[in-house]
């Protein structure tokens, strides 16, 4: 085995899908001491080996977490504490789960939501304002189906957003793993162009699969999803698409600095800047890049996972 780690970990950045599954499923083949193995390859400095290593990592702690809560279902039976049982289910699809955020996080969501509430002619009858709160979406082989905290930070930020009466018609969503935020920023803004970019080949694979599943149409029109592969802004399509009103990156601290100017050309006037995947003590250096580059922070955001808001002059 030892012998076959090199050229593994050539093969598992390779561009082609089929190419990475079979690497994966020989990774897999090994069991769960892969993931000791795998662990120095999630700092990597390449995205694609570091978010391909998560993955395998996160499928054995999935296993391991199914494992841990089919034990607590058999030990307790009925009498089964249901937040712990929520919070260990939660733990075998997410295993990074901050179950305490995540409980805060719903607090919120659920006090704005009986804010939403109108009650309507008949007691027994009430009618909830459009809400975003989940989307049927698989994370195959991408990341983003809305769980983590960054994701759920931006489509709260996204909903606040489409609350206050804010209204976009060009939307790019960088990084978009399996292009749930971009599906929600569809929904919100029906009459929007979207166009979903990703680094990794598989990703965009992932999103075409998951638009098929949610209904969202693809293609170059108004209330339509274009996918296309690309490193950061370097595309023809994005280039062709720009200037955004709104633009969503929920990928690393590092590239959100590094892609700051380019970022920022890419807004229209009075454009709209939605940034995550980066930690607390990161906030405030992403948000300096964004600023020398002449756009006004809106907000900062708060938590562990904060997402950065800022506009365009």
């Amino acid at each position: 085995m030892q012998a076959a780690h090199p050229p593994l970990i050539t093969l598992l950045t390779d561009d082609d899908p089929g190419i990475y599954r079979t690497i994966r499923n020989q990774l897999l083949s090994y069991g769960k001491v892969v993931s000791q193995w795998l662990q120095p390859h999630l700092l990597s400095a390449d995205p694609v080996l570091r978010r391909r290593a998560l993955e395998i990592v996160s499928h054995f702690a999935r296993q391991n977490n199914d494992e841990t809560f089919l034990a607590f279902c058999l030990t307790n039976g009925e009498e089964l504490d249901l937040e712990q049982g929520t919070g260990l289910l939660a733990r075998t699809q997410y295993p990074d789960i901050n179950l305490h955020a995540y409980q805060a996080l719903y607090d919120q969501w659920a006090d704005r939501l009986r804010e939403r509430i109108d009650k309507a002619a008949g007691a027994d009858q009430v009618i909830v304002g459009e809400m975003i709160t989940q989307e049927a979406v698989d994370a195959g082989l991408a990341f983003g189906t809305g769980q983590h905290a960054t994701t759920a930070g931006c489509l709260g930020v996204l909903d606040r957003l489409a609350t206050s009466g804010a209204q976009f018609l060009n939307v790019a969503d960088i990084g978009t793993g399996t292009g749930l935020l971009a599906f929600a920023a569809l929904a919100l803004w029906p009459g929007a162009r979207c166009i979903a970019t990703d680094i990794d080949p598989v990703a965009i694979d992932v999103s075409r699969d998951n638009a098929a599943i949610n209904s969202v149409k693809t293609g170059h029109g108004a209330g339509e999803l274009l996918l296309a592969v690309a490193d950061g802004m370097d595309s023809a399509m994005l280039a062709a698409r720009a200037p955004f009103d709104l633009l969503i990156a929920n990928i690393l601290a590092g590239p959100l600095i590094e892609l700051a100017p380019a970022f920022s050309r890419a807004l229209a006037p009075g454009g709209t800047i939605i940034l995550a995947g980066l930690l607390d003590t990161q906030a405030e250096a992403v948000a300096k890049a964004y600023e020398a580059e002449g756009l006004k922070l809106i907000d900062r955001g708060n938590g562990e996972w904060p997402v950065v808001e800022l506009n365009a002059p």
